[in-house]
């Protein structure tokens, strides 16, 4: 490892590093950095990283003291996962690509908050079907009630609900138009 370079095999595509950029990469504290630090002790000047090899370029380019952008055909959730496997913050993504990481970020956060929500409403639906197999009456009409109005897809009557509902709004619609 004491020579000018250093070869990385990532996923058999091979890089050559530059001691200044091996030491940054060194400096991150990442998964990789273990095996780089084995790959010292070992005194070996090449070692192999099971990695994404269309991403490595763009980490290279910020290693070797360029702007970080990351290829279009790449997913933005993949790439960031490289940057952490690298130990890569992503403050230093360059401006132009920065938008895609806020972007994918927000539309996580969305689904997220969608996945919970859907989540809950299963919860509660197989909550309100229990109740319409229970043995009381009164829980069960609620239950059978509750369906009709929140659940359209569980029963004739709930679809013919909804139907209504439409034409109602149709023609105030209407009406309002008028």
């Amino acid at each position: 490892m004491d020579g000018k370079t250093i070869k990385l095999n990532v996923s058999g595509t091979c890089f050559e590093l530059s001691q200044t950029s091996m030491t940054k990469l060194l400096e991150t504290k990442s998964e990789a950095t273990e095996t780089l630090l084995k790959l010292k002790k070992d005194n070996n000047t090449e070692v192999f990283f099971e990695r994404h090899p269309g991403i490595f370029p763009s980490i290279l380019g910020y290693l070797q003291g360029r702007e970080m952008h990351f290829p279009s055909s790449v997913c933005v959730g993949e790439f960031l996962e490289e940057l952490k496997f690298w130990g890569i913050d992503t403050k230093y993504i360059s401006k132009c690509c920065l938008s895609k990481v806020v972007t994918f970020t927000d539309e996580q956060k969305t689904l997220q908050i969608m996945e919970k929500d859907q989540n809950v409403k299963d919860e509660k639906r197989t909550e309100l079907l229990k109740k319409v197999e229970g043995k009381q009456s009164w829980e069960r009409i609620q239950a059978r009630g509750w369906l009709v109005l929140e659940e359209p897809s569980t029963s004739v009557l709930a679809k013919i609900h909804v139907l209504i509902e439409y034409n109602e709004a149709m023609e105030t619609v209407n009406i309002l138009e008028t």
